[in-house]
């Protein structure tokens, strides 16, 4: 290593298995998962050691949660994520810093580009975000 350190990403480990209809994302995989270019990617970076108050919705991971379970039947083409901000370190491949809780950024299928959510925190509004954005072309009846 001549001498030099390696940075080392902060990761929690990677999920044994991954159960839930909301992708549980940590560092160590966030290029593989993200930058998969034939998924759309929506990611709440969160920190769940905060305490928030939000007026405009009660609980935010549920509606965060309820978003996954609406994509289920699609997750081969989307993925809902979560990513514990304060245990995860982004990459450096990644133009962006996480400054505030939770931030949400979509990344269209096919591009490295993120595009940041900041839309009321309804599940309609969610919804509505992901189908103008997404590059995948999915049919929801």
């Amino acid at each position: 290593m001549n001498g030099k350190l390696l940075p080392k990403l902060k990761s929690q480990p990677i999920p044994e298995t991954q159960d839930e209809s909301v992708f549980n994302l940590v560092g160590e995989e966030f290029e593989e998962v993200v930058f998969d270019d034939s998924k759309d990617v929506f990611v709440e970076f969160y920190a769940p050691s905060f305490v928030f108050v939000c007026f405009a919705l009660a609980n935010p991971s549920a509606t965060w949660d309820s978003l996954g379970d609406y994509y289920a039947d699609v997750n081969d083409q989307i993925v809902i994520a979560k990513m514990d901000a304060l245990e995860n370190d982004l990459p450096g491949s990644v133009s962006f810093h996480i400054n505030a809780y939770p931030t949400l950024k979509f990344k269209p299928a096919g591009s490295h580009e993120f595009i940041d959510y900041y839309g009321d925190r309804t599940l309609e509004s969610l919804v509505s975000f992901v189908e103008e954005h997404a590059m995948n072309d999915w049919h929801r009846y």
